[in-house]
């Protein structure tokens, strides 16, 4: 008895280049004697190893040689595995394995005319634009309103009614990024001429906007966008998928950088590195002493929204009128 043994073609997977946060180049190249047809090439890939056809995979038609393949519809600061590949009368047969990772998607940009805002104390902050609003991207950190009266610092007898403004020296933070901390009286006029404190509505704008945009939310899901806004410091550790404090190198997608301040009550101060903070600038109408805020958490995906006591000290992020 005699047989003859199958002429099998050879492919290689190409290495991975122009790696953005949601495209990447790669390719092969195929190595056949005559008699192969090559009726399809391309590459395949997925976020475990060994990926296939029945994956996501280009197709960039037919024949020996070197062939190019552009991945697109990545998702940031992804792993993928990918294996060129080639079907044949024969079958599909893979090339070698190679894995990469997308890059973060980058920060925001600066509002057009208006890259900084100064406050009366000289402070200069970068500002950033998300969809048609105009914020700061860092917290206030003034001791005196726009028209320059003094904001007192806060103790442990404020009242609701009274301005303050609070320090919490022994933040891990420089000040730089955490800011002061403003009970809400001080918070509704501090910001520098032409900024104001957002409304509760246009907090509700801002984050409908970040929702929207597939680049800046976490498994696919409109509402898991606080590691969009959050910082990469600062945040305690959290294990629960899209939470703020799992991966916080991957955080801050938009450029809003906030960062866990904690708050204050009185001369104390809570959960620094837990809590990101913000005061907006409507009352709660069922209690005429809180305000709604909105907060970050290191263990959620989602932006909260709560009604507090005005008495409490919050970060402050300005918004341009």
């Amino acid at each position: 008895m005699s047989f003859i043994t199958k002429n099998i073609p050879t492919v290689t997977t190409a290495e991975i280049s122009d790696i953005t946060n949601t495209t990447a180049t790669c390719g092969g190249e195929i190595v056949a004697d005559e008699g192969i047809t090559i009726s399809a090439r391309g590459v395949c890939w997925r976020t475990s190893p060994y990926p296939t056809i029945s994956n996501a995979h280009t197709n960039d038609g037919n024949g020996i040689g070197v062939f190019t393949s552009s991945l697109t519809g990545l998702n940031h600061y992804t792993t993928y595995y990918i294996r060129a590949y080639i079907t044949t009368n024969e079958g599909t047969f893979y090339g070698n394995e190679l894995s990469f990772t997308t890059t973060l998607i980058p920060y925001g940009q600066p509002c057009p005319g208006t890259p900084t805002v100064t406050d009366h104390d000289g402070n200069v902050y970068a500002t950033l634009q998300i969809g048609e609003q105009c914020w700061m991207r860092q917290n206030l950190r003034t001791t005196h309103f726009a028209d320059g009266t003094a904001i007192p610092a806060g103790g442990s007898n404020t009242s609701y009614d009274e301005s303050y403004y609070y320090d919490y020296s022994t933040h891990s933070l420089p000040l730089e990024e955490r800011g002061y901390l403003y009970n809400w009286s001080a918070a509704v006029g501090v910001c520098s001429a032409g900024w104001h404190l957002p409304s509760d509505a246009e907090w509700r704008a801002m984050i409908n906007y970040v929702g929207s945009r597939s680049e800046y939310t976490c498994d696919g899901n409109s509402s898991h966008i606080a590691k969009a806004l959050a910082s990469k410091e600062g945040w305690n550790s959290y294990s629960s998928n899209c939470a703020v404090g799992n991966c916080p190198s991957a955080n801050n997608a938009t450029g809003f950088s906030a960062v866990p301040a904690g708050y204050c009550y009185g001369s104390s101060f809570y959960n620094a590195g837990r809590y990101a903070n913000f005061w907006s600038a409507t009352q709660d109408a069922s209690n005429p002493t809180n305000a709604y805020r909105r907060g970050l958490y290191c263990y959620d995906a989602c932006v909260g929204r709560y009604g507090s006591n005005e008495s409490h000290g919050r970060s402050v992020r300005c918004l341009r009128d």
